[in-house]
């Protein structure tokens, strides 16, 4: 291969950048000569040179910056290189300023072509290895995406469309079986009967079609419908309800088996994951999904704007729950139905407003009642024949409130045991009772007919009772039923 030869003009040592910087210069002196010496300042046309153009000058349009900037570098430039008086020409070494044309010739006339910068070998080669690994690095990226790095080693990222929530696979599942319940009537006016619907939430619990629901879902309606979750439509049947536990059975013909929900076996927890399915509003939200937790597990007086109003065991949530979710499902991450949802709370008291504060009926106490409801077509508990009153806090000194024995039905089970009133109840069946929620669902789990111990403190020392219940008749109010004033009858 042959030698490089460098064909390019060459300068004397050290005329570069001076010959470059003094050309400028005088350029800019030249120029402003030109103007003094025209009328109106304005600069006489350039004497043109062998092979070049005029003088480089300013043009006085330009602002006052440009002007300035262009004289103080020429200045500066001269200032460094120049050995003499700055119009002083000369061959180099006389003094002058080798560089300084004289007056009519041309700047840049026989002047050398700019120098091009050469890159050397060993730049040109660690640009180009850089360049290759930069591409080698983005190919291997596009290949291997980058998966994070933690304590434990490589964690995953989540892909689109990865379910990251339980309430997904919750949803999938038991939406087939959640239906929206239509409830129509009429409504009084003051005109008179209007038509009116009353929407709210159903869940299938048996294949044979047969739905649970709130019992106020369906009160008062006339005609009943509900409307699947594919979209079909079926006139339902009222197999019954139960007032005391907000509870309703429905039950529609839709031709072939349908999609159940399970019910959870097992205490409820706080803290748990709660899911709720329904149709708040009615058709316009249906199937919509809320999650939440289960905030607690506690007494409540329901039913306070009923004739029989009880305390009973509910499931507190702070899932949302609005008109149309009533009677659907509260679920638990394994889309198991741990209670049915019923009411919220809107306020606490007059003028101080509530949230997070809705209610479910435990899943336990949906179980025995839809049983007896689609059996019975009302629920069967036990009658005893007392009526119940919560002891206050001084009428026992230093014992735990209990309650008392306020009257006793003649001729009832609790007369023929030989309770009396001011009897003081302390267990059943081996099982202590320290409030009404206690002896209510002692009651409610009572088997008619079959006799239990019933253990009370009275004047002459503790007593220990055999009471046989009895069953109710029909649907009236069975039990212990306590009322506002914290009654209770049984």
């Amino acid at each position: 291969m042959p030698p490089f030869v460098d064909r390019r003009p060459t300068m004397p040592p050290g005329a570069g950048t001076a010959q470059q910087g003094n050309a400028l210069a005088a350029a800019v002196e030249h120029a402003a000569a030109r103007r003094a010496a025209s009328p109106g300042g304005r600069p006489s046309p350039p004497v043109q040179g062998s092979g070049g153009p005029g003088p480089a000058t300013v043009p006085e349009d330009r602002p006052p910056m440009w002007r300035g900037a262009a004289e103080s570098a020429a200045g500066g430039l001269r200032a460094g290189g120049a050995t003499g008086p700055p119009d002083a020409g000369g061959p180099p070494g006389s003094g002058g300023n080798p560089r300084t044309p004289a007056p009519g010739v041309a700047v840049g006339a026989g002047s050398c072509p700019p120098r091009r910068h050469r890159w050397p070998v060993w730049a040109v080669a660690l640009a180009a290895g850089a360049s290759g690994g930069l591409l080698a690095a983005s190919l291997l990226l596009a290949a291997h995406p980058w998966q994070g790095a933690s304590p434990s080693g490589p964690r995953a990222l989540p892909q689109p469309g990865a379910a990251v929530s339980p309430a997904v696979a919750v949803y999938e599942r038991v939406a087939p079986s959640v239906v929206l319940v239509a409830s129509r009537g009429t409504r009084p006016t003051l005109l008179g009967p209007v038509p009116a619907t009353d929407f709210g939430t159903g869940v299938i619990f048996d294949p044979r079609g047969y739905i649970v629901t709130n019992e106020h879902v369906v009160a008062g309606g006339q005609r009943l419908e509900v409307t699947l979750d594919d979209g079909r439509s079926f006139a339902a049947q009222l197999v019954g309800a139960d007032p005391s536990t907000d509870l309703a059975v429905l039950r529609v013909a839709a031709g072939r088996p349908l999609p159940a929900a399970v019910f959870a076996q097992g205490p409820v927890r706080p803290g748990e994951v709660a899911i709720a399915i329904g149709n708040p509003l009615g058709p316009r939200l249906h199937q919509s999904v809320t999650v939440g937790v289960v905030s607690a597990v506690r007494p409540m007086l329901y039913g306070l704007l009923r004739a029989d109003p009880r305390v009973t065991r509910m499931i507190q949530t702070d899932v949302a729950i609005n008109p149309g979710n009533s009677g659907g499902p509260l679920l638990n991450a394994a889309g198991q139905v741990i209670g049915i949802t019923t009411v919220k709370l809107p306020t606490v008291e007059p003028g101080v407003a509530a949230a997070g504060l809705g209610f479910a009926i435990p899943a336990a106490t949906v179980q025995r009642v839809v049983a007896d409801l689609v059996r019975y077509g009302y629920v069967k508990r036990a009658w005893l024949g007392v009526r119940l009153l919560a002891a206050p806090p001084d009428a026992l000194p230093g014992q735990p409130q209990r309650l008392l024995i306020a009257a006793v039905v003649p001729g009832s089970p609790a007369a023929r045991a030989g309770l009396r009133p001011g009897d003081q109840v302390l267990e059943w069946d081996g099982r202590s009772v320290r409030n009404d929620l206690d002896l209510i669902e002692a009651i409610d789990a009572a088997v008619p007919g079959r006799a239990v111990r019933l253990t009370v403190r009275r004047a002459a020392g503790v007593v220990t009772l055999s009471l046989v219940p009895v069953a109710t008749p029909g649907p009236e109010l069975a039990g212990a039923s306590p009322s506002a004033a914290q009654e209770a009858v049984g």
